[in-house]
């Protein structure tokens, strides 16, 4: 596959379970060894232990990555326990920006009441909302929102309820990462357009090469390939297909 890649799901720091830490430097080479030039970074100490100097860490070590991929984008993880903090930050962060959820790391429930109201403002504001977690529970507690979102641990094994939920969600999207069951991305393809899918490898805590792998060699037509690759991340990010960030 020769077209640049976009990366929706890079993330940097400290997994505190496994004590497995991704330095910038390892983000860095995977994005020269997979063409990825742009993408969206998220903070690990941001989703297990303060959001706030997470997400300084995020926009740091985006800042200091931009020669080598020069698209990225720091996300806003947000603390999904705490809705009046997440209020005040999010009324701070500007229309239109990527904000990352993990409610499952955070013992947020679906039905918590600041959980709605924190994606009603994530709306509100036009933000992108990445999202990690199984879709069946937290697709529901998004659903009917008019949101942009992209589920970042959509699996295989759930592609019949992604279907059923992204049948009636314009705004949904999912990241190809868990999709390597045979004919996955063809089956997003076939049923709801490739515009849905969205390329995420979370390399450092996940084998990216094996969702840049199994995107390579799919059956998508180089003009799709392309578009999950890049294109459409690049369209939720509301960027100009045509633009130089070289």
């Amino acid at each position: 596959m020769t077209e640049e890649c976009w990366d929706v799901d890079l993330l940097v720091g400290r997994e505190p379970s496994t004590a497995v830490r991704v330095t910038p430097e390892e983000l860095a080479e995977w994005a020269s060894g997979a063409g990825v030039r742009g993408g969206i970074l998220g903070s690990l100490r941001a989703v297990h232990f303060d959001a706030a100097s997470g997400n300084d860490e995020a926009r740091r070590v985006a800042e200091e990555l931009q020669r080598r991929i020069p698209g990225i984008v720091p996300a806003v993880t947000l603390e999904t326990r705490d809705w009046l903090g997440t209020r005040a930050i999010l009324r701070q962060t500007p229309p239109g920006s990527v904000v990352r959820l993990a409610p499952e790391h955070q013992d947020c429930q679906p039905t918590h009441p600041g959980f709605r109201a924190i994606i009603t403002e994530c709306v509100e504001r036009e933000m992108v909302i990445l999202c990690e977690g199984d879709l069946r529970r937290w697709g529901p507690a998004l659903a009917g929102r008019g949101a942009a979102v992209v589920f970042l641990d959509a699996h295989f094994y759930h592609l019949g309820d992604l279907v059923a939920l992204f049948s009636e969600e314009p705004g949904f999207h999912t990241s190809t990462r868990l999709l390597n069951g045979p004919d996955s991305l063809e089956i997003v393809r076939d049923e709801l357009g490739v515009e849905r899918l969205v390329f995420g490898s979370r390399a450092g805590l996940h084998e990216g090469a094996s969702a840049l792998a199994r995107l390579r060699t799919s059956t998508l037509c180089p003009a799709d390939r392309a578009a999950v690759a890049a294109g459409n991340l690049r369209r939720l990010l509301g960027l100009d297909q045509e633009a130089d960030l070289s």
